[in-house]
């Protein structure tokens, strides 16, 4: 089953960004370099400061594993949009 992960990421530096590229650069890949996904996409949002990422991978289980094994971000919050499995 095919789940798909939509959050919000919002900077923690108080900075406002003009592009994806220039939030991605200051913030990590956010995920976009994971091996275990099927599917990554992220829009900067209006305000410059987050951005709105939705990833998915081919099972819950794959993103459980890949989750555990990364390291918080401090330069960032993430806030959980929705979660579904197909």
């Amino acid at each position: 089953m095919a789940y798909t992960h939509i959050s919000r990421l919002d900077t923690t530096s108080g900075n406002t960004f003009d592009t994806l590229e220039a939030w991605l650069t200051a913030h990590g890949d956010c995920g976009q370099g994971s091996e275990g996904h099927t599917s990554w996409n992220a829009v900067l949002d209006e305000d410059g400061t987050s951005i709105t990422r939705t990833v998915v991978w081919p099972m819950k289980t794959v993103r459980d594993i890949e989750r555990s094994q990364r390291p918080d971000n401090p330069t960032f919050d993430g806030v959980v949009i929705s979660e579904t499995e197909d």
